[in-house]
């Protein structure tokens, strides 16, 4: 079963802004790939669940939601 990973409205909207610097600051096929490979990344976690470590912040901002 492949689950799949859900993005925040502000996650999409960091997703969108680097995007935007990328093709100003480098070219639109910059900022493509960029968007290209945060897929391929998505959807690899979607994929493998328990690929990569637990990361424990003092930042409530940054608790999961649930």
């Amino acid at each position: 079963m492949t689950l799949r990973v859900m993005r925040s409205p502000e996650a999409e909207q960091d997703l969108a802004e680097v995007a935007d610097y990328l093709a100003q600051q480098s070219s639109p096929r910059i900022a493509l790939r960029f968007l290209d490979a945060a897929e391929a990344t998505f959807s690899r976690l979607a994929a493998l669940p328990g690929l990569g470590g637990v990361y424990e912040s003092g930042n409530p901002r940054l608790l999961a939601a649930v």
